[in-house]
């Protein structure tokens, strides 16, 4: 079982990392290709890939197995980055990183899933809660890593190092399970597949580029949003119709599945908040370094991380995890509510308090929104449910941080409008206005704390739209209802216990049946 987790464990660590390490490259990058009006492309293109391709890679898996479209996630990612790794202009970088991104759509939709497969569900929450720990490992050692190659090598090997890592993660999916045989030919839903890219990737666009990149009433923005309700629409028939639906509606109707969805949706957002502004508030606010900013996150990450490690082993031993998720929400409002508290006079002490209460509140609900959503869905649509948590808390993500850049960036331009005068804010300077660490330190003392006193207000009130989030998501996951995890899969609707839990039903002195044998 843990040479299985291991190579979940790897595969599901290249993608989570190789962001990160992206992020600490590309001003080098930038350097060294150019482009920097296309910059934001090489994180845009990665994404889009990634997160639109998760509900295909969920049926798909469903369908076909998910040990070799697994595999050939890993061949898909370690070639992108080979190709990242020998760029020679941004246009080939950004292409490069849509490959990555097909990648990367198998390796963070499927793992989850598979442990789905091969763990009883009381036994699952354990390993998901070993799986969590991966990512928020790669949360911290990215940008060290990143920093690492550039100050020291290349920018290149930032993505090169995927490819022993991808080549072990290879070896070890050796050991997945293989496919049930059921005898019947799965049937595709070719039309349905063909509409859920454009629906998901055009709702992503939107969050990701309203208010930031363009407008909200730009028309680039609203062609986008006809695009997502006719494509919707469209999308919306077709899977009526289909045998095989990409996106079942019997997974949609079931009312505890949906209500995981808003959830996860409303802390999705209020978590994005902080986490894109708190590195401003570290660097100019607490007056910390770019690397130390990275490295102040710490608390948080690892708050959130033991908290999901003992919150798996609370679950996988007493069965019970539905009072877990609106606790947790409780206790991250209250972290975030000390956020909005925070000012010129705050200290970073103080400020990882505030980070490590918040860690433990997303600790306790992050991770079991999934194992929730596993434990309300049919066998055989572990993977569209699983697909289903995962990208509408990436739309989440997306939507949390453009509320957070746009509030942010209004109210600090309002703030120094009432402070200065036309003149001065143009004397301040573009790096000023746009809230530079580095530009704001070079101001006069009297200034800097203008700004810095001005930069301050302007987080809190973006922090303050956290609040409201987290307490919706709370208040949503009350209700989606008592429901024990047991050793096997027979509560789970119309589905047949998971593979894995033969032993767990031996030892109880039920012998299993021969449908439900390992393959």
């Amino acid at each position: 079982m843990w040479v299985v987790i291991s190579g979940l464990l790897l595969g599901q660590f290249l993608s989570a990392m190789d962001t990160l390490l992206v992020v600490t490259a590309l001003p080098t990058i930038i350097g060294d290709l150019g482009g920097a009006d296309r910059v934001s492309w090489v994180i845009t293109a990665y994404m889009l890939a990634s997160t639109a391709l998760s509900p295909l890679i969920g049926k798909l898996g469903d369908l076909y197995g998910r040990r070799r479209l697994y595999q050939m996630g890993i061949v898909a990612f370690v070639a992108g980055s080979m190709l990242a790794g020998a760029v020679t202009s941004m246009n080939q970088l950004i292409a490069a990183r849509a490959v990555q991104g097909l990648g990367a759509a198998a390796l963070m939709t499927l793992p989850m899933a598979i442990i789905g497969d091969v763990a009883a569900p009381r036994d699952r929450p354990k390993y998901q809660g070993v799986m969590g720990v991966s990512m928020l490992t790669a949360s911290i050692g990215g940008p060290v890593v990143g920093g690492f190659f550039v100050d020291h090598a290349t920018w290149r090997y930032a993505f090169w190092i995927n490819l022993p890592l991808g080549l072990l993660a290879l070896l070890a999916s050796r050991r997945l399970p293989p496919p049930r045989r059921s005898g019947a030919t799965p049937q595709l839903d070719l039309a349905g597949a063909a509409l859920v890219v454009p629906t998901a990737a055009s709702a992503l666009l939107i969050v990701e580029w309203g208010g930031r990149t363009y407008d909200w009433g730009s028309p680039q923005i609203m062609f986008l949003a006809v695009a997502v309700v006719v494509f919707g629409l469209l999308l919306v028939t077709v899977e009526r119709r289909a045998v095989e639906p990409v996106l079942p509606g019997r997974i949609f109707r079931q009312r505890a599945v949906m209500i995981i969805i808003a959830g996860g949706v409303a802390s999705a957002v209020a978590m994005w908040i902080p986490w894109v502004l708190m590195p401003t508030f570290l660097q100019v606010v607490t007056g910390a370094s770019a690397t130390n900013s990275g490295l102040n996150l710490a608390p948080m990450i690892l708050a959130l991380t033991a908290t999901s490690a003992l919150v798996g082993r609370y679950i996988t031993t007493t069965g019970k995890y539905v009072s877990l998720p609106p606790l947790g929400s409780a206790i991250a409002v209250v972290g975030l509510f000390l956020y909005t508290t925070m000012g010129a006079d705050t200290t970073r002490f103080e400020a990882s308090t505030y980070m490590v209460i918040v860690g433990v509140g997303l600790g306790m609900s992050m991770q079991v929104l999934v194992i929730a959503a596993q434990a309300n869905a049919a066998q055989r649509d572990i993977g569209v449910a699983t697909a289903a948590v995962g990208f509408t808390r990436q739309l989440g993500g997306a939507l949390g941080a453009t509320i957070a850049v746009s509030v942010y960036n209004s109210a600090f331009a309002d703030n120094l409008a009432r402070v200065f005068s036309p003149a001065e804010r143009e004397a301040l300077g573009d790096g000023v206005l746009r809230g530079s660490p580095e530009a704001i330190r070079a101001l006069e003392p009297a200034q800097s704390a203008l700004v810095v006193d001005a930069l301050a207000d302007a987080l809190h009130k973006a922090f303050l739209f956290a609040v409201p989030a987290m307490l919706a998501a709370g208040v949503i996951l009350l209700f989606v209802g008592h429901r024990d995890l047991r050793v096997t899969d027979e509560e789970t609707i119309d589905g047949p216990p998971a593979k894995g839990a033969e032993d767990v039903l031996t030892a109880a002195g039920n012998p299993p049946q021969p449908d439900h044998t390992v393959q």
